[in-house]
């Protein structure tokens, strides 16, 4: 009787192309007026830019940590805050810094985060 080596490869799957973002449940937006792009692995939302500062959303994973990239950044912003959204709470959490990392040779900006969070950058 002869033995055979059978073995099995797991691999990741590659996708790109128009409309991939959506199907592998990554969101990406472009802010046209400074020419940044948010980059999450979930819904980013609420999106409001004004001279001063960016404000947006991401939903997040539960409480598992993820990060959000912002990418085209020119220089290091001055202040990055974090606020927990809660569906059930009455009170309004305040902005407190976030954890972050600022790549000057990448010109951009990785935010670590757990929960669904509203960004604020100035």
């Amino acid at each position: 009787m002869k033995f055979e080596t059978a073995f099995t490869m797991a691999t990741s799957n590659i996708k790109f192309g128009p409309g991939v973002t959506k199907e592998i449940g990554y969101d990406m937006k472009k802010l046209g007026n400074r020419g940044w792009f948010l980059h999450a692995p979930c819904l980013i939302s609420n999106i409001r830019e004004d001279k001063r500062q960016v404000t947006f959303s991401v939903d997040g994973w539960g409480e598992k940590q993820y990060f959000v990239l912002v990418s085209g950044i020119e220089k290091e912003p001055g202040e990055v805050d974090v606020r927990e959204i809660y569906q059930e709470s009455s009170k309004t959490p305040v902005f407190k810094p976030a954890v972050k990392e600022f790549h000057s040779e990448h010109n951009c900006l990785v935010i670590t985060l757990k929960g669904k969070s509203q960004i604020r950058i100035r």
